[in-house]
């Protein structure tokens, strides 16, 4: 898929104009970013699967450079829209993760938040290997996944839903399919074990929009060894 720059959706889902103006803040990032931000050594960011730009847009208000990589235009488009009604800087790219080419040694931090479970395992370790080489040295990357803990996972168990890989089931979508891997105890930490840990949890958090009411995630903050 192409690295190009967003062209500002011109393919895009509408946006509504006519919504309150947000402002920064209103945006709400996750606590472990907000609470760890002072460790993050320097301005460059990169937000892999960025999505509508939640936590990007959050550290571009807070003077960081910070460039996202999505496979759909719309979030980027809307990602795009945001930052300008925000007035802050964003640069965005269209591609797929896995192709996307880090540049090793740059990025003072990396954000995989809420995207490594939409991966096969099997194409995680050439994934994770390119994530810590793009790491400076005391750079941190803040990736959060989807454990065997969620209810979701015992659902599609107990539907006899087939495993394209281990943990590992195609869900359909509006462009066929998606691969969803749920991450067992700890694997997180081993997938991304050359680097040093920070802060580690694997929780449950309340959905009350969803039919189970929670979700279970394994948030990890780490840090490349200088």
């Amino acid at each position: 898929m192409s690295h190009r720059r967003s062209e500002g959706g011109f393919h895009a889902e509408p946006w509504d104009f006519d919504a309150p103006l947000e402002t920064l803040a209103d945006l709400e990032p996750d606590e472990v970013l907000v609470e760890y931000q002072s460790l993050i050594p320097g301005p460059r960011v990169l937000d892999l699967g960025m999505g509508e730009g939640d936590h990007t847009l959050w550290l571009a208000g807070h003077g960081f450079e910070v460039e996202g990589v999505d496979q759909l235009q719309a979030s980027l488009a809307h990602a795009e829209i945001r930052a300008l009604r925000l007035q802050v800087n964003l640069h965005t790219y269209l591609g797929d993760i896995l192709d996307f080419p880090i540049v090793p040694n740059v990025y003072d931090l990396i954000l995989a938040t809420a995207v490594l479970h939409f991966l096969r395992p099997s194409d995680l370790p050439a994934l994770t290997e390119r994530i810590v080489a793009g790491l400076r040295p005391g750079g941190l990357l803040y990736a959060t996944v989807l454990t065997t803990d969620d209810p979701g996972y015992a659902l599609l168990r107990e539907a006899n839903a087939p495993q394209i890989e281990p943990d590992t089931f195609d869900l359909p979508n509006d462009e066929g399919t998606t691969p969803l891997h749920f991450f067992r105890p700890s694997a997180l930490k081993t997938l991304f074990s050359p680097l040093e840990i920070v802060h580690y949890a694997e929780e449950r958090y309340l959905r009350p929009d969803s039919d189970q009411g929670y979700n279970a995630a394994a948030v990890l903050l780490a840090r490349r060894p200088a």
